[in-house]
């Protein structure tokens, strides 16, 4: 048998790899909120995010167009929002997967349905051909004379 999993970290082409699959932790300033409990509303706050993207691109094209030494901030702001969504991203991986599965059993389940089917449509053209044929073949041992 195979050897057994391996568990925590390894090195792997000389990079080291952690089995553990857990979100990461956001190491920037968190810009989205959470709801009750804990949940996040992914889509809501992503278009959040976004449209603060976008504004923070917008200030960014402003101060290189007015004052090209004082970008920093403007690529760091910008930075930190990307970061969010992708953080956002991530966290919708495992939920996205799980849907991905799940239409993909659906498809399989059809598939195997419309299989099912058709077999049973050949079984009962061959169940009435061979029925056909032992009727032919009666009738015709009735016509044949008798030897």
């Amino acid at each position: 048998p195979p050897p057994p999993p391996v568990e925590g970290s390894y090195q792997l082409f000389g990079v080291f790899e952690d089995t553990n699959d857990a979100l990461p932790p956001l190491t920037v300033e968190r810009r989205y909120s959470e709801g009750e409990g804990g949940r996040v509303n992914c889509k809501g706050e992503l278009r959040k995010l976004n449209r603060s993207l976008l504004s923070g691109f917008h200030q960014l094209v402003g101060v290189l167009a007015e004052d090209p030494g004082a970008w920093e901030s403007q690529v760091e702001e910008v930075r930190v929002v990307l970061l969010n969504m992708m953080h956002l991203i991530n966290a919708m991986r495992p939920e996205q997967a799980r849907q991905d599965t799940a239409r993909l059993l659906k498809r399989q389940i059809s598939a195997r349905e419309e299989a099912a089917a058709a077999l049973r449509q050949q079984s009962r053209a061959s169940e009435e051909a061979v029925r056909q044929a032992g009727l032919r073949l009666v009738a015709a041992a009735e016509r044949a004379p008798a030897g």
